[in-house]
């Protein structure tokens, strides 16, 4: 009969210990999809929606801060994280829009749009009683339609 020793039963508790608090520390462990904060961007281009042309100088506003096209009219914005935006598209000349927007992964997602043109006034009368002297200068005015 074999006999067992004190020293030989603390040997393989031992290396039962060991062996399991190196295995469980070897593991990676991964957060889930929805506590991982994800970055994403937002790219575009604005169009004159008669022409089809790009616009360049429109600013593009998104959580308080403002980009500008470039001379084709396309825009970049990074680092935002996943959610939903609301951008804003202005330029004198043009209707500001606003343009809901949600970013649901991390490949980057395209936001076009095309911008109405403000009515110009073309017809403008100026009239005068008696005789006095003024300066007159024109600029070509926009008006808001309601």
């Amino acid at each position: 009969m074999i006999r067992k020793s004190p020293l030989i039963l603390l040997s393989l508790c031992f290396s039962f210990l060991l062996t399991v608090w190196f295995n469980g520390c070897g593991q990676k462990v991964t957060p889930d999809q929805d506590e991982v904060e994800i970055f994403s961007s937002i790219t575009g281009q604005v169009n004159d929606s008669i022409t089809g042309d790009p616009i360049s100088g429109v600013t593009v506003t998104v959580n308080s801060q403002k980009f500008v096209t470039n001379t084709d009219g396309r825009y970049l914005i990074n680092n935002l994280k996943r959610g939903g935006y609301t951008l804003s598209y202005s330029l004198s000349g043009y209707e500001t829009q606003s343009k809901n927007f949600t970013l649901a992964h991390s490949a980057g997602s395209i936001a076009n749009i095309e911008l109405n043109r403000l009515p110009i006034i073309e017809n403008v009368q100026i009239s005068s009683v008696g005789q006095t002297n003024a300066t007159i200068s024109f600029q070509t005015l926009s008006q808001k339609t309601p």
